[in-house]
């Protein structure tokens, strides 16, 4: 900028040196703006990314100095990595700065994104602030940028299975799980599950398989998709066979499988078929069929639980097999089958 002055008076006999010129540099300042962003919900457990972008303003001056951003971390974020013009973001506790050298020119912006991992302190949201800095520049109301995200508790799942022969029910105390018919529930990252396995009638809890073992209560910590498996075991008919010396027939004693009631009925044998060379004769209750070597049906009395037989061979020679048994209680049908080479005959 030039700056013209002249000054005059009467009688002056000499005006050419009357006007001067004064040539003044005029510096425009930068006028540096900060914005923050980041994407989608921050999740506990996870990596979230914030993006500092910094412009400087068309109408300004080019940054002569260097350009400092610097972002104080809240509680439940922490510094992991940044990338971006310059130097790489540091960290000095929960304070991350990141410095450009080079000028910014007018109309001209840079950008640095940081990756922050998400921490259960940062719940149910945070708002992070950060602030630019140059020399020279005399606007600052727009150095500042603040950015608010949600945090949600990550999800994981916890799936009950249930194996071997037998039947039952897990459940979890908090209700979310009863399986039955509820196998899967999600839960927050880091809970605590207590489940609990309760065997049906005519089973036995064996134990757990997976995330957790021993048979008591399951007690897991849910950090990641999670498996556990209960273990039940059908319990089999009581089933005694004996034979006396020099008597050429089998004593077998079917009893009802604890917590199934009494038992129903007997199926001996395949209907229209006869048995291997096999006699049956029901000896307690007394009131059973005796002399039986084909398919039939034994009733007993309401309430019996303990059934009583004598198996014979037919012919005097090999063995004798009644199969397939089919013994009904309150739990269902248990197959088995009965029988013995020539020696337990003899």
């Amino acid at each position: 900028m030039t700056n013209h002055v002249c000054v005059a008076t009467v009688d002056d006999s000499n005006a050419s040196n009357n006007c001067t010129d004064d040539l003044t540099m005029v510096v425009v300042p930068p006028d540096l703006a900060l914005t923050k962003a980041h994407s989608g919900n921050f999740i506990v457990g996870q990596n979230g990314a914030y993006t500092l972008s910094v412009g400087n303003a068309a109408t300004a001056g080019p940054t002569t100095g260097p350009i400092t951003a610097t972002d104080t971390l809240p509680a439940g974020l922490s510094f992991l990595s940044g990338i971006g013009s310059g130097t790489r973001p540091a960290a000095v506790g929960q304070t991350v700065t990141r410095t450009n050298p080079s000028p910014l020119p007018p109309g001209a912006s840079s950008k640095v994104v940081l990756e922050v991992g998400i921490g259960p302190a940062a719940r149910p949201s945070v708002t992070n602030t950060a602030t630019v800095s140059t020399s020279n520049e005399t606007n600052v109301a727009n150095n500042r940028a603040s950015d608010s995200s949600l945090v949600a508790l990550q999800v994981v799942n916890i799936t009950v299975g249930k194996s071997e022969s037998g039947s039952g029910t897990v459940t979890s105390v908090d209700g979310q799980i009863t399986c039955g018919t509820t196998c899967s529930a999600g839960y927050a990252n880091g809970d605590n599950v207590t489940l609990t396995a309760v065997p049906a009638d005519g089973s036995s809890f064996v134990g757990w398989s997976g995330a957790c073992v021993g048979g008591g209560p399951c007690q897991v910590r849910v950090d990641a998709t999670t498996t556990v498996n209960a273990i039940f075991q059908a319990i089999g008919i009581g089933t005694q066979v004996g034979h006396q010396s020099g008597r050429p027939a089998l004593q077998v004693t079917f009893s009802a499988r604890p917590g199934c009631g009494a038992i129903d009925h007997i199926e001996f044998g395949s209907p229209g078929r006869t048995f291997d060379n096999a006699e049956v004769t029901i000896t307690s209750p007394a009131d059973g069929p005796s002399a039986q070597t084909k398919h039939f049906i034994y009733t007993p009395l309401p309430g019996t639980t303990r059934i009583s037989l004598e198996l014979r061979r037919v012919a005097e020679s090999g063995g004798a097999t009644v199969n397939p048994i089919q013994i009904v209680d309150g739990c269902g049908a248990w197959p088995t089958f009965v029988g013995g080479g020539p020696e337990a005959f003899r």
